[in-house]
């Protein structure tokens, strides 16, 4: 689905506990002519040698903000951010 998606290592490399792990990386890539960067963050759960279960997070807001085009989009993207961050800074 994403053919040019590229994923590089923060430096925190892979951090584990019991059976769990997490990964953190950066994703970035092109999405129709514009580039776009988000932080990610990745938890795997493991039985035995194998994985079970691997969660994907990232910032959804950030990576539309980047990606819209239009101009009332953009504004509206940039409202949504603006009031799901008030009382943060």
């Amino acid at each position: 689905m994403a053919p040019d998606l590229k994923v590089t290592e923060t430096g925190i490399n892979i951090m584990t506990q019991e059976n769990n792990g997490v990964y953190e990386h950066i994703l970035s890539g092109p999405f129709e002519g514009r580039k776009w960067e988000v932080l990610a963050l990745c938890v795997y759960e493991f039985s035995g040698d194998k994985i079970k279960n691997v969660r994907t997070d990232y910032d959804r807001l950030s990576l539309a903000k980047q990606a819209v085009k239009w101009v009332f989009a953009k504004r509206a993207v940039s409202a949504i951010i603006n009031t799901t961050e008030k009382g943060l800074r």
